[in-house]
């Protein structure tokens, strides 16, 4: 019914009111590779066209978050990933012409298990500029790899995903030897240690198991 009121006020040379719509809620996941780089998508459909967002997408009914954004980030890129950490739970609204969007959307963060090889879902070539011709229609046309904050800069991009990218990502005009960039590698060579710990416990475990 909304769909043919904006007709007719279209026709009539009158401007249709802007709708918002809620849709599933969603789980998205900051996906690191061993180089500390994030993993962005370029939309190539539907909400967010042409925006660059992190791999995820819709919980199912009677999901859970966690495996739902495994899920979603195997379908999209078919990479592994390992237990997702939760960060933030945010309403993301996507701007769509006449219509917006509103999500409940989870974010995650986890880094890949095994190779970092992206593949685009439904696309035999991740750089095919004939995208839109395929059927079905890819998710995504493109997928990069991003490790300092300036690089989101230039790109089109949610900013609210974009603040979250960038507390992830190296400021590289910080000096190497400032107290800031000693504490961050300091936490991240932390992290590391205790994410190893926690594997060679959980090889323990299944040891004493057999």
């Amino acid at each position: 019914m909304m769909k043919v009121i904006q007709e007719w006020l279209t026709e009539n040379g009158e401007t249709p009111p802007k709708t918002t719509q809620k849709k599933k809620p969603s789980a998205k996941c900051i996906v690191v590779n061993k180089d500390n780089e994030v993993l962005i998508l370029r939309r190539a459909e539907g909400a967010g066209f042409g925006k660059w967002d992190l791999p995820g997408g819709h919980i199912e009914e009677g999901e859970d978050a966690e495996l739902a954004v495994k899920r979603e980030v195997k379908e999209e890129t078919r990479l592994q990933i390992d237990k997702p950490t939760k960060i933030k739970d945010l309403v993301i609204k996507y701007d769509n012409g006449d219509d917006s969007q509103e999500v409940k959307t989870k974010f995650f963060r986890a880094r890949i298990e095994g190779p970092d090889d992206v593949y685009l879902n439904n696309s035999g070539n991740n750089k095919d500029m004939f995208y839109w011709q395929q059927t079905p229609r890819p998710e995504h046309s493109e997928y990069k790899w991003v490790k300092y904050r300036d690089e989101l800069d230039r790109l089109p991009i949610n900013s609210q995903i974009k603040e979250l990218i960038a507390k992830e990502l190296i400021d590289r005009y910080t000096d190497a030897g400032s107290d800031d960039a000693k504490d961050q590698e300091k936490a991240q060579k932390k992290q590391e240690k205790e994410k190893d710990k926690e594997k060679k416990d959980q090889k323990k475990a299944e040891v004493k198991k057999k």
